[in-house]
């Protein structure tokens, strides 16, 4: 009868993948728990005046749109040098450095929203750039673990960031009608920071300089990922702009200013009255022309053939820079 010698374990390469996972997760639980709590934070208005049952920060319906727009203000700068910080720093110490400083922001935010709307509006820009790193980061940790055949689902680890809404969202209705709307805060900070122990445990930057990987495993990813030394030429900037297919990238990219467009244009519509349906129906003619508009956009000229784009051709680079010398 067969019997195993050594407890099986799940390999390093997987576990990096599960923090990848986790870390989406968290990320996203920090930056959307204000949606919720900032029902609890700021009366509704109903009817021209301001519904309040309970003590509340009193901010105007434009105040709340700019606090909720500020994330994304930081979030978009930040992916911009992303790539940057990564290479000084390394994926590993970047995420570990965004997480720590995104929970203690997050921790700090029922301080700054009793000072003013403007104080928690930076917070949040702040936060935004902290976390916007982190998917840069996340690209280069899967660019250094994850051998062709798995990236698929290394890049799954993303799916992190849905989960992480859908658990927020799920307990903070309890958390703050048992503990008041500051826990939406602090816990979720809590969270933030316990998580960077097991970051700072468990992800190295490489195989190479992971302290307790086994050498049969570092041997398979050295032998399955291809090394390529050559000097990188610049991107071809002017073919991705003009590129229709690219399956959607900037598109992404761009959709990020949603995040600041999104709460004023919902303030404009329902400032006398958030509880009329005839106010919030322009809204929802806006997001759903929007989404049907790109749908066309993308059924038409989408497409999941790899561009010509995409094929760095370093020999002709070389050839050029030689010719220049």
């Amino acid at each position: 009868m067969f019997k195993m010698n050594k407890i099986a374990r799940i390999p390093t390469r997987y576990a990096i993948a599960i923090m990848i996972y986790m870390s989406v997760l968290v990320c996203y639980a920090m930056r959307v728990n204000l949606s919720v709590n900032i029902i609890e934070m700021v009366p509704v208005v109903a009817n021209g005046t301001n519904a309040e049952i309970k003590e509340t920060l009193g901010w105007s319906a434009y105040e709340r749109a700019t606090v909720l727009g500020g994330y994304s203000w930081g979030f978009i700068a930040s992916n911009i040098l992303g790539g940057l910080v990564v290479q000084k720093l390394g994926p590993r110490n970047t995420i570990l450095l965004s997480q720590l400083g995104s929970a203690i922001l997050t921790f700090l935010s029922p301080l700054f929203a009793k000072i003013s709307f403007l104080a928690l509006t930076i917070t949040r820009i702040v936060l935004g750039f902290l976390s916007g790193f982190i998917f840069p980061a996340i690209a280069g940790l899967i660019a250094n673990w994850a051998v062709p055949n798995e990236r698929g689902k290394f890049s799954a680890a993303v799916i992190g960031g849905t989960i992480g809404t859908v658990v927020a969202w799920s307990t903070l209705g309890v958390i703050i009608e048992n503990y008041g709307w500051e826990w939406g805060f602090y816990s979720f900070g809590i969270v933030g920071v316990l998580f960077c122990l097991p970051w700072a445990y468990i992800v190295y930057d490489t195989p190479y300089n992971h302290p307790r990987i086994e050498e049969a495993e570092k041997l398979y990813i050295q032998d399955g990922i291809p090394k390529n030394n050559t000097a990188k030429p610049l991107p071809p900037y002017w073919r991705i702009l003009t590129n229709v297919p690219s399956t959607f990238g900037l598109a992404t990219g761009i959709g990020a200013i949603s995040g600041i467009l999104t709460p004023l244009v919902v303030a404009h519509f329902t400032k006398e009255d958030e509880t009329s349906l005839d106010n919030w129906k322009p809204v929802f003619y806006i997001g759903s022309g929007i989404y049907v508009f790109s749908a066309i956009i993308f059924v038409l000229f989408g497409s999941t053939k790899v561009q010509a784009l995409n094929e760095v051709k370093h020999d002709e680079y070389t050839d050029k820079k030689t010719e220049k010398v």
